[in-house]
């Protein structure tokens, strides 16, 4: 009994130290977002000469504009070998910096968006670790 009486004090602190810290790093940091991109293909409805006028105004900029965010450290990732499509993950302030990035993107109406938030395995570790105490100390 005088255990359990001296977990529950100790789970408050845990949740209160970790809390704040994984409150404070959230702020300081970047959310973590997964964008992917699979192109929408128009089937046999397009003559050659549009895929070319496609290709030059649309994918070329756009795979240009990806390269630039990469080398400067704002996305990481690439394009499914042989496929056409491709993901990256975008460390930005907000959901709407991230739809502004995507959006910007000249080929944006091309493909099919999809955009996931990601929690930090260091957030999800703590948020774990503080539900697994919580359960434990229920079959107690």
């Amino acid at each position: 009994m005088r255990n359990k009486l001296l977990l529950i004090p100790l789970m408050l602190l845990l949740t209160l130290t970790f809390g704040v810290s994984s409150t404070q790093a959230q702020m300081k940091s970047k959310m973590k977002y997964l964008v992917i991109g699979d192109f929408i293909d128009p089937g046999p409805m397009m003559a050659p000469p549009q895929v070319v006028q496609m290709m030059e105004h649309a994918v070329l900029p756009s795979l240009d504009m990806l390269v630039k965010w990469e080398a400067d450290k704002r996305i990481t990732g690439g394009v499914y070998v042989g496929d056409r499509k491709c993901v990256f993950i975008v460390d930005a302030e907000s959901n709407e910096e991230v739809g502004n990035l995507v959006q910007s993107l000249p080929f944006w109406g091309l493909l099919k968006w999809s955009v996931s938030p990601l929690q930090s395995f260091s957030a999800r570790a703590v948020q774990d670790k503080l539900g697994a105490e919580k359960m434990k100390s229920m079959t107690k």
